[in-house]
């Protein structure tokens, strides 16, 4: 188990002690980790379309090659798309998540290991 700590500055606070445990868990769900290898001859569908997405995130783990993405189901080409850089990474913002199809491809070259997250 982890040590929650809270801070508060300001002005003087009152507080009941408590004692015993807590535990804070994710309520809203599960993530979920996935590797895809996304091609410059072919679009890859890295999350189908999800109406319950609430977070998502496709980090580039190639050193050289950028990969294109698209977040509403259209298929992205080697030049149009949220562009990300060779290690780079897209991260939506919490409870902002597309909920579209998630398709890929590479900028150039033959296969870009990807990772994704969603939850």
């Amino acid at each position: 188990a982890e040590a929650v700590k809270f801070i508060v500055s300001g002005s003087p606070i009152r507080y009941d002690r408590l004692s015993g445990d807590m535990d804070i868990s994710n309520t809203a769900g599960a993530y979920i980790n996935s590797r895809a290898t996304v091609l410059s001859s072919g679009v890859s569908t890295l999350l189908a379309a999800d109406a319950n997405r609430r977070y998502c995130l496709v980090q580039n783990n190639d050193t050289s090659v950028a990969v294109r993405l698209t977040m509403d189901g259209v298929d992205p080409t080697t030049a149009q798309g949220i562009r990300i850089p060779a290690g780079g990474f897209w991260e939506c913002p919490a409870m902002y998540a597309p909920t579209g199809a998630i398709k890929a491809i590479a900028e150039s070259g033959a296969g870009v290991a990807v990772e994704v997250v969603e939850g």
